[in-house]
């Protein structure tokens, strides 16, 4: 790819009435040229305009779908020393991919911190002890997933945990609705015995009838048919649809302050990293 070529497309993107193409273009001599490209992405995608970070993060986001192991550790490493960049990128990404992609771009998000911190004192990986002790929740939250997504596998309070976390990085992003409709949502069948395990009571009852709506078999396991599921609503379940997913959001219950409650009382649950 020549300087040139990215001169234009940069030339372009400053400007709203030519922004979405050049994106597009932009996309493309990146699946072509990654490294020739993503200097380009990154600074659009941690600039100034919130508009042209908003569409270099879908377009960063399609590009992880179609070449996830070519892309993700460049996006890693940008999302750690830029945090503008990432609060940009980072949801539209975790959005995109399954559960699975999930679990790996943390892993490259964790390699690009720890490769950030080495030189540095003190600045080894959280005991489990640490995190649940955490007075402040939003820590909590992202040092307790972090763990989680190190496990191999879950003993059951981990799993409730886990579901949870999911849940409340969904709903700050897109609320209910969008939690159904990505990979966070292939647990929907048992998200409303996580709730009520915490004592979230009010949103696993929303939960429940959340998931009487897709009829006997519940909601399906994979996105895909859980997306067809919905596209297929009837009028009166979609109107139902919309007004639980809305209730869902008035329920003024701190869920993460209650999932802390529940991860210290049941403590010896969580494992070593």
């Amino acid at each position: 790819m020549s300087h040139r070529t990215v001169a234009q497309i940069e030339g372009d993107l400053r400007s709203p009435a030519t922004r979405a193409q050049a994106v597009t273009e932009l996309a493309a001599l990146t699946l072509l040229d990654p490294d020739g490209a993503w200097p380009c992405l990154a600074r659009w995608g941690g600039g100034e305009d919130a508009q042209a970070r908003e569409a270099i993060a879908v377009a960063i986001a399609h590009l992880l779908q179609q070449q996830f192991d070519e892309v993700a550790p460049a996006l890693a490493r940008t999302a750690v020393v830029d945090d503008r960049f990432g609060n940009a990128v980072l949801p539209a990404c975790f959005r995109a991919i399954h559960k699975d992609q999930f679990k790996e771009l943390q892993k490259h998000i964790r390699a690009a911190m720890a490769a950030v911190e080495q030189g540095r004192p003190g600045a080894d990986e959280r005991s489990i002890e640490s995190i649940l002790d955490e007075e402040d929740l939003d820590l909590f939250a992202s040092d307790l997933l972090d763990h989680l997504l190190s496990r191999e596998e879950l003993t059951e309070p981990e799993s409730v945990a886990f579901r949870l976390l999911m849940l409340n990085v969904e709903v700050m992003n897109g609320g209910l609705e969008q939690y159904y409709l990505n990979a966070a949502g292939n647990d929907a069948g048992t998200l409303a015995a996580a709730l009520q395990a915490v004592g979230a009571s009010r949103r696993a009852v929303i939960v429940e009838r959340a998931n009487a709506l897709f009829g006997g078999g519940g909601p399906a396991r994979e996105m895909d048919e859980r997306r067809s599921q919905i596209g297929s609503f009837e009028a009166k379940a979609r109107g139902e649809w919309v007004r639980l997913a809305r209730a869902f959001s008035e329920v003024r219950d701190d869920d993460v302050a209650r999932l802390q409650r529940y991860a210290r009382k049941n403590r010896a649950g969580f494992g070593a990293a």
